[in-house]
């Protein structure tokens, strides 16, 4: 037994973790910053070749909004270029003659397309990373009389907000 004591203290000793002389330890923080990137493409509207404007003539465009992550967005519009246009009676222009027009949301046309102002809307969305498009529907409204002959322009700057 005696030979056994000896042996057991050995095995402590060796088995103890070894002394230091000290420790430090740092903290290292992980961090990214995602921003929403987004860009609104519009494409022409085109109310065609016509003889008259005794009918209301209707067309459509695209609005197409991309954002590379989540977040709300909105599309408004201005009035167009003319001079003495409003959002519900836009005016495409030749030389002093113009023809009254608009843009709508809805395919009713009910719903005026602008800034939120003057009771028009804004088509807004959340972007998700993919492309969302919307539908831009046009009208000229009838009954304006003779006018002119030629072509007939306006711009319209659609502005996105996110």
């Amino acid at each position: 037994m005696r030979t056994a004591a000896p042996l057991a203290v050995a095995c402590l000793l060796l088995s103890a973790p070894l002394a230091r002389a000290g420790e430090a330890a740092a903290v290292l923080q992980a961090r990214i910053e995602l921003v929403n990137a987004c860009s609104v493409t519009a494409r022409d509207l085109d109310f065609g070749v016509r003889e008259s404007l005794t009918q209301p003539i209707d067309a459509a465009t695209t609005v197409d909004v991309a954002c590379t992550n989540r977040g709300p967005f909105q599309v408004r519009f201005d009035r167009g270029t003319a001079p003495g246009a409003r959002f519900e009676a836009r005016q495409l222009s030749n030389g002093t003659d113009t023809v009254a027009y608009s843009l709508f949301a809805d395919p009713a046309r009910s719903r005026v397309l602008g800034d939120a102002s003057e009771g028009t809307t804004q088509l807004t969305g959340t972007g998700d990373g993919e492309r969302t498009t919307f539908t831009v529907f046009g009208r000229v409204f009838a009954g304006q009389g003779a006018k002119s002959p030629g072509v007939y322009t306006d711009v319209v700057t659609a502005t996105l907000g996110f």
